[in-house]
């Protein structure tokens, strides 16, 4: 590239990285599963296309785990009241087993 015409195209950073033998073995082959591209064509394909999202914080592993707890709460509280609701008014049951479905919906995804 010339540096005159547009310089931010110019490939001037270095970074280094050192890899131990399983490592690099994962990596060799991965590049050979990308169908004979060069590995550092490889990893500039990858540095511009992947994201990685950054493991939760325990503080938040915290809140999901107490949003769920509520949640099942809730589903065994709705459960309950659709068996005290059942022979006096059957539209009412058919709504609240419909919530407990979708709550269990919910619950089944986390």
């Amino acid at each position: 590239m010339n540096k005159k015409k547009n310089p931010d195209l110019v490939r001037n950073i270095h970074y280094l990285l050192r890899l131990n033998k399983i490592e690099n073995d994962a990596f060799v082959e991965r590049v050979k599963m990308a169908n004979g591209m060069k590995p550092i064509d490889f990893l500039r394909k990858l540095s511009q296309e992947t994201i990685i999202i950054a493991p939760q914080k325990k503080e938040e592993l915290a809140f999901d785990e107490k949003l769920l707890s509520i949640l099942i709460e809730y589903r065994n509280n709705f459960k309950r009241l659709s068996n005290l609701i059942k022979a006096h008014d059957p539209g009412l049951n058919n709504e609240i087993e419909a919530l407990v479905r979708s709550i269990q919906r919910i619950i089944d995804k986390v």
